[in-house]
């Protein structure tokens, strides 16, 4: 009935605030890609089935480490949570995810990317903590494949490192020697010449 929709509604925005953003979305993982339904409500995100009903996610805005943009076929029409709580969530909804960013961060203003890829790493100053040791060459590499829009959700965009060691055939590896690393004069196409 009317009244009980009414009243459930207004249980819902008591618990969760006002539904802000409501989308069709995909949700991208390495075993395929399902279907769902993006809401944004003032205190958290809900991602349901596509029967509108079954949650697949919940996230209240305190639990969101950061939301970054993201590509699919090399259109920014996506979106990537990550959180504390559960594992990144890949989001694309097929149409221009800045908008949908922007919406986002007026509920959750600073975890949310806003800049193109670029200009969002050189603000992080991500470059300057690693010159200075603060930050390993592992934990470089990860955030900045993370930031420049790889993701370990699409294998399509998965993260990339450099290829350094050569040597492969040695149990362990003597960094003095230079022929434990890969001759960087040469593409990696050009080793087996």
């Amino acid at each position: 009935s009317l009244v009980s929709q009414k009243a459930e509604e207004s249980e819902i925005i008591k618990n969760y605030g006002k539904e802000i953003i409501n989308l069709p979305c995909k949700i991208t993982k390495p075993k395929g890609v399902k279907e769902g339904i993006f809401k944004l409500f003032e205190n958290k995100i809900e991602i349901l089935n596509v029967d509108g009903i079954t949650s697949m996610y919940t996230l209240f805005h305190n639990e969101v480490n950061y939301i970054y943009l993201r590509s699919k076929f090399h259109k920014l029409t996506a979106i990537e949570i990550f959180s504390c709580k559960l594992a990144p969530i890949f989001i694309d909804f097929g149409i221009n995810s800045l908008k949908i960013l922007s919406k986002i961060s007026e509920y959750i203003p600073r975890k949310v990317q806003k800049q193109g890829f670029a200009q969002h790493f050189e603000k992080q100053q991500l470059m300057d903590e690693w010159v200075n040791g603060t930050i390993s060459n592992f934990c470089y590499l990860m955030l900045l494949n993370i930031m420049s829009g790889r993701t370990f959700n699409d294998l399509s965009q998965y993260p990339v490192f450099p290829w350094v060691v050569f040597d492969m055939e040695n149990q362990t590896l003597d960094f003095s020697n230079p022929e434990t690393f890969r001759d960087f004069s040469k593409p990696i196409g050009a080793h087996n010449d």
